[in-house]
């Protein structure tokens, strides 16, 4: 069986094409994503509808328990990843004196925090196997920053040093 991938972020854009590409590969995927149900679904349906193996979550994956409870679902499928796409991400447009710190807090959490989180999850099934990759997707901004977007920027930039 090919390795298994894990994307998160994988409703809509690069996750959605990255989940696509690692299926017409030949591989299993997981695809996650917190709101975009019916990019999801929709994202399902064209994998299985291609011959695809595919199990989704809608989830937060800034949320540590959220993930700890579908490591267990895929731990007791026996489908745990050997490829790790982190690839979600949010971002806030303003000045950062009219962002409150929940929006900060957010954004950090969903962009950077979440990488963090998959990583703890999927490293020891990675070393048990003695093999893994692990993605993280992040942006020029995290190099240079963004006119009103310091969370994003500093968020990329954190994943940049990750």
């Amino acid at each position: 069986m090919r390795e298994i991938t894990l994307i998160t972020g994988a409703s809509s854009g690069i996750g959605r094409e990255t989940a696509l590409y690692f299926s017409q590969k030949g591989h299993p995927v997981i695809i996650i994503c917190n709101k975009n149900t019916e990019g999801l679904n929709e994202l399902k349906s064209l994998i299985k509808g291609n011959n695809g193996i595919v199990e989704s979550f809608i989830a937060d994956v800034s949320s540590y328990e959220e993930m700890s409870d579908i490591f267990n679902i895929l731990s007791q499928k026996n489908f745990l990843p050997d490829i790790l796409v982190n690839n979600a991400g949010i971002s806030h447009i303003g000045l950062l004196q009219d962002m409150s710190y929940e929006e900060w807090k957010n954004v950090i959490d969903v962009n950077l925090s979440s990488v963090f989180t998959m990583c703890k999850h999927v490293i020891p099934h990675m070393l048990k196997n003695g093999h893994g990759k692990i993605i993280n997707v992040s942006s020029v901004w995290g190099n240079v920053g963004a006119s009103c977007e310091t969370a994003y920027s500093a968020s990329k930039g954190g994943i940049n040093s990750f």
